[in-house]
């Protein structure tokens, strides 16, 4: 039977098969007749089981130390209006160092619904450049890390108005990609990532463009 339930959640939720089409599979390949209204019973009976281990997950990944966290629509069907779908968010939160990874349905794109799912979290939050993770930057215990891919489309975008320093700004930020990229082909360890990024990373961070100084009001944001 747990074999079989498997299978239902698998087909249904990683290969989007519905219900009733998975029901004549089923009877055309063992002869065995199962309404597809059991199998939605079936489906919400593991749903409801699983949500204690889905519960113990996201506590584990709020103890964590550094966590990555985005969001992105998706098209949720409306019970009220029959045929017709509003746009919804899927929160991830994801712990690299244990591949644990959370998903959070919301409504909206507000910061509540983070704030509400990381509420005792300690640590470095690793986020792109969307406002509603600006709110964090108030908190003592967690430091705001932003993504370098997000500020460097800013900085291409500057290179109409101001060539010498963007340009300057976009070589450096290469010289941080390659080594990423050194070290995701070394399959180096978190440990080891730290190291390097410390010993290579943080030099090209600190150089001062020859240009001119460029000049950055402070934000609270770190961004590596």
């Amino acid at each position: 039977m747990i074999s079989l339930l498997a299978h239902l959640v698998t087909s249904k939720v990683e290969d989007g098969l519905p219900l009733y089409r998975l029901a004549k599979i089923i009877e055309r390949d063992s002869g065995y007749k199962i309404p597809s209204s059991t199998m939605g019973n079936w489906m919400d009976k593991v749903g409801f089981d699983l949500e204690q281990l889905a519960l113990a997950v996201a506590d584990q990944v709020r103890t964590s130390g550094y966590l990555q966290v985005d969001e992105t629509t998706i098209r949720v069907q409306d019970r009220k209006k029959k045929g017709s779908t509003h746009r919804g968010y899927f929160w991830v939160y994801h712990c690299p160092k244990q591949k644990l990874l959370v998903y959070q349905y919301a409504p909206g794109r507000g910061s509540k619904v983070p704030r509400g799912f990381l509420h005792g979290f300690q640590g470095v939050l690793h986020t792109d450049g969307y406002v509603a993770y600006e709110t964090f930057i108030r908190d003592v215990c967690i430091i705001l890390a932003n993504c370098w891919a997000h500020a460097r489309r800013k900085f291409y975008q500057a290179l109409r108005t101001d060539p010498d320093r963007a340009a300057f700004v976009l070589k450096q930020i290469g010289k941080l990609y390659r080594i990423e990229e050194q070290l995701r082909e070394n399959h180096s360890s978190a440990e080891q990532r730290r190291i390097a990024r410390q010993q290579k990373a943080k030099p090209v961070l600190r150089r001062k463009c020859p240009v001119d100084s460029i000049k950055c009001r402070p934000c609270g944001h770190l961004m590596f």
